[in-house]
């Protein structure tokens, strides 16, 4: 039992229909804390999950923003204020000049924030996780669903039962973090 004092059971499934059943019917019950594994793409399972809307694609303009932003202003205080340098007869602040880097920096800024909230929002570098531990996770890539979800522990051998009658494989109690 996790150190949270929370049950977590792994249910494997031959076919995609028995897990997104499973799942829903899970939800209705109103378990929270579902994972689900595939090797395909499951269209509904969002739903049911009760995924929302990332705000990734909201955090990377504002990272672009920012960057374009700061690009154009770090150019124009090196010429005009910082080190005046009048050259050809340009003005200080040309601003076409400063279109390539400004452009550069914002595409730059969009997508380091993109890269860092993603890997920040899957929780990566993740060295160790309780399915790490498990044989039979190792098929979820190739051929096997899984369901992982979790419980208060007086209601374990309940939901074992349920996720059998659901149609389970094969079903395991993961291991706690170590940590």
């Amino acid at each position: 039992m996790p150190p949270d004092g929370t049950l977590h059971l792994l249910a494997e499934f031959a076919d995609d229909q028995p897990l997104v059943a499973c799942a829903r019917s899970l939800a209705a019950d109103g378990y929270t804390g579902l994972e689900l594994f595939s090797p395909i793409s499951l269209p509904g399972t969002t739903a049911i999950l009760g995924a929302r809307r990332s705000r990734i694609p909201a955090a990377m303009l504002l990272g672009g923003i920012l960057g374009g932003a700061g690009a154009y202003l770090l150019q124009w205080w090196t010429v005009a204020i910082s080190y005046p340098l009048r050259v050809g007869g340009m003005p200080l602040d040309s601003v076409p000049a400063f279109i390539p880097i400004t452009f550069e920096s914002t595409i730059l800024g969009a997508c380091l924030t993109g890269f860092v909230l993603v890997l920040v929002r899957c929780r990566l570098p993740r060295l160790w996780h309780p399915l790490f531990e498990s044989e039979s996770f190792r098929r979820a890539c190739r051929d096997r669903f899984f369901v992982a979800v979790a419980c208060p522990p007086e209601q374990g051998d309940v939901l074992h039962a349920r996720l059998r009658a659901l149609g389970a494989l094969h079903i395991e109690t993961l291991a706690e973090d170590p940590a």
